[in-house]
């Protein structure tokens, strides 16, 4: 008895979402379906390529950046060996 009852109330859920199923009632509406379709690829497409674009852009700003690290450390040495020279010049006097 508890299995067929289990069974009719899964059926009775599954006739709910049922209605939820999109069916085309004609050609038109096959035709708009399709055409979203076709669109909703060419977004992806060009989401694809600007996602790329980025990635390029994000690699070529990482390589600057990474040429420019050295860069700053040297002069940040640099300005602290001037400036401990000058100390140790004030120092002396």
């Amino acid at each position: 008895m508890s299995f067929s009852t289990h069974a009719i109330s899964q059926l009775e859920s599954a006739l709910n979402q049922v209605c939820n199923i999109y069916f085309p009632a004609n050609i038109s509406e096959i035709e708009n379906t399709k055409d979203a379709a076709i669109s909703f690829r060419q977004s992806l497409a060009s989401l694809h390529q600007h996602t790329f674009n980025l990635e390029v852009k994000i690699d070529s700003e990482e390589t600057k950046l990474s040429s420019l690290v050295p860069e700053l450390q040297k002069h940040f040495t640099d300005n602290e060996k001037s400036r401990q020279k000058q100390f140790d010049k004030n120092e002396e006097f």
